[in-house]
């Protein structure tokens, strides 16, 4: 089995036809989460990097809608694009083993978001 780190894993997400949203950070504190969602153009790792240095330090950017290169290793159980989202994606075969054991505590919902 593989071993990736997650920082490496954003070298797979096909950036042309990913969608990214802005966050402003200071937005969740003050309650505006409801705001519209405003997409925003990456290109690159080293793009979201630069952003990020350019702007102000509440500053960020979050997936919306995940669409992954031809490389990625899709034979990985579980894994998350760090930096750009905190969820956490299991392949099906991981699922149907937790559900076939009984495994509680998890709750699993389905990505629409992963292609």
């Amino acid at each position: 089995m593989d071993t990736f780190i997650s920082t490496r894993l954003v070298n797979y997400l096909d950036y042309d036809h990913s969608v990214f949203c802005k966050s402003n950070i200071s937005q969740i504190f003050n309650s505006n989460i409801g705001q519209k969602e405003e997409p925003i153009k990456i290109n690159s790792f080293n793009h979201y990097r630069l952003l990020i240095e350019e702007n102000s330090p509440t500053f960020d950017v979050y997936l919306k809608n995940v669409k992954v290169t031809d490389s990625f290793n899709s034979s990985l159980d579980l894994f998350h694009f760090c930096l750009f989202d905190s969820d956490n994606y299991i392949s099906e075969k991981l699922k149907i083993g937790i559900e076939t054991e009984k495994i509680s505590g998890i709750q699993i919902e389905e990505a629409f978001t992963i292609e």
